[in-house]
């Protein structure tokens, strides 16, 4: 007995659609849901991680190398 599922994706909506036969066990159905659910909380959480590593790189790293050349000049002026 398949199960569907399906996403609705925009740009800023995202929404999960499920569909099951009407003969399917509900065991067995919410066994499946819990187990799409899982992947999708992988897929996210792999985005994420993604999305923090992109930051650091591209904002925090050149954040704390700018205040350590302010730091050096900081340094230097009061020499």
């Amino acid at each position: 007995m398949p199960l569907f599922i399906w996403y609705l994706a925009s740009e800023d909506t995202t929404i999960l659609m499920i569909a099951w036969p009407k003969s399917m066990n509900y065991l067995v159905m919410s066994g499946m849901v819990l187990l799409v659910l899982g992947k999708l909380q992988f897929r996210l959480q792999k985005i994420v991680d993604g999305y923090r590593a992109h930051v650091v790189q591209t904002i925090t790293t050149p954040s704390e190398s700018l205040l350590n050349e302010l730091r050096t000049v900081e340094e230097m002026k009061r020499q």
